[in-house]
């Protein structure tokens, strides 16, 4: 998944125009997302909770790598700016790296580990409390609706010159 989103963040960039629509194509985006999770998750810990035993999380699981697979086909038609000679992920890796690249590579593991501790470690928590994985699916019904106001404030109001006041309110929010 981690993967996938670099790619679909390196594709917006390419689609979106930096004064114009990048912030309302990201926050649009995230909105989307959000309310998916309003659905998936609350569902997706129903359907564990009434399985006897583990029996549903084969059925979960695999739906789940259903839609990615869906999302990967669907997405293989998409086009982003080209690159003439060669390939972009040749020309990506012998181009000279900014001085700021092993922070920027630093930055993204870390990111993808609070994400995990942000996003997994409440809901095992919620599932602890609450004996069943439907507790899991609530809190996740909780941080969606919350997530779904973020990024709709972010594709309503966002603009370049409030991107720092959203990043740090949002370190804010995260802690």
């Amino acid at each position: 998944v981690g993967l996938y989103w670099q790619a679909w963040v390196i594709l917006m960039m390419d689609l979106s125009t930096e004064g114009g629509d990048r912030d309302a194509m990201m926050g649009s985006n995230q909105a989307v997302y959000f309310l998916a999770n309003f659905t998936g998750a609350p569902l997706a810990g129903w359907f564990l909770g009434s399985a006897h035993g583990t029996g549903g999380y084969p059925w979960v699981f695999g739906l789940s790598l259903f839609l990615f697979a869906a999302a990967v086909w669907l997405s293989l038609p998409l086009k982003g700016r080209p690159h003439p000679g060669n390939s972009a992920v040749l020309m990506l890796l012998r181009m000279p790296k900014p001085k700021a690249w092993t922070a920027c590579m630093i930055s993204a593991v870390l990111m993808g580990v609070m994400t995990v501790g942000a996003l997994f470690l409440p809901i095992l928590l919620a599932y602890e409390v609450g004996k069943n994985e439907g507790a899991g699916g609530l809190y996740a019904l909780g941080t969606a609706l919350a997530g779904f106001i973020a990024a709709w404030g972010v594709g309503r109001f966002g603009h370049p010159e409030r991107r720092g006041r959203f990043l740090f309110w949002s370190a804010v929010a995260i802690a």
